[in-house]
Order: C-alpha cells, then structure tokens, then sequence
C-alpha cells in the first residue's frame, strides 16, 4: 500500500518501488500460505491464534484440532520435488512481473527492470503507442534459481540438524 503513494509523491523513485515490490511479492505468498493452513481451523470453536516470530500457534479447547494438526505435519513431512519448487518460485516471479506490468504505467511512460538484453519486465509508452515486455525466459531462470537455492539451503538445514 505505500509503494504507490511513494510513486506518486516521487515518481523518479518509481522503478526502486517496483523492485521493492518484487522483494516483497514472495513474502506476501507466504502470509498467505500460512493464512490457508489457519483458515483449516475456522471450523473450530473458541480458536485463539497467537503470532510467533516464525510461526503460527492456534489455542482451542476443541479436540477437532489435534486431528487438524497432525494432517498438517504430515502435509509438511513430505518433501516438495525440485519442479515443484521451480513452478512455484517462477510463478510467484511471473505474477510479480503482470502486477508491475499492470501497477507500473499508473506512474511513469517506461520502466525496464533488469539489463536491456534480458529484461524481466519492460514497458514504454507514447504517442505512437504502447509497448510491453514480460520476460518468461528471466522468470524461469529466476524461479529455478530460487529452487536451487531453497534445496542447497534445506538440505544443509538437514544435514545441520543431524549432527
């Protein structure tokens, strides 16, 4: 909500709000994620949620929960494959680049985000008319190397923990 009103007090700063966006953009992916997993214990009664630094705690005196919990773990017991995370990551990157697309020509005639040669997102807008880009190639590439990167660093965590 405060990168457009950054955009529209500064409009020189606009390509730093898009790529503040962007940053953003996956933790919001998060927060949702942990608002579905919270949104299974909505059928309980008297449900108290508490939030942790890295987590969620749910307080209920209904014994539904438990049940709701422990299919959870076992939910997150499985580990996600390579692709999965590759389609997950490149996708968040892709829906990051239609909302700059989208959001971007509400305050400046062009931005490029990334080098001329290989732009994630590049639009420009004139008398003449209007051009957009959105790199699928930089995308993929992106969420492949987050991927590479959530299973380098998972399984370091594992190894870690083993030890």
């Amino acid at each position: 909500m405060l990168l457009p009103i950054i955009a529209l007090a500064a409009p020189a700063l606009v390509a730093y709000c898009a790529v503040a966006f962007m940053v953003n953009t996956p933790g919001a992916v998060g927060d949702i994620g942990m608002a579905s997993r919270l949104a299974t214990f909505l059928r309980l009664k008297d449900v108290k949620v508490v939030d942790m630094v890295d987590s969620a705690a749910v307080y209920t005196s209904d014994f539904e929960a438990e049940k709701i919990a422990e299919g959870l773990s076992a939910r997150d017991q499985r580990p996600s494959g390579f692709v999965v995370q590759w389609i997950g990551a490149s996708s968040a990157v892709i829906a990051a680049e239609v909302l700059v697309s989208v959001i971007g020509p509400l305050f400046t005639d062009s931005l490029l985000i990334g080098p001329k040669e290989f732009p994630l997102v590049q639009f420009k807008i004139s008398e003449r008319g209007s051009e957009f880009y959105l790199g699928l190639a930089p995308a993929l590439l992106a969420g492949f190397l987050f991927a590479l990167a959530a299973r380098v660093f998972s399984r370091r965590g594992l190894r870690g923990g083993a030890a």
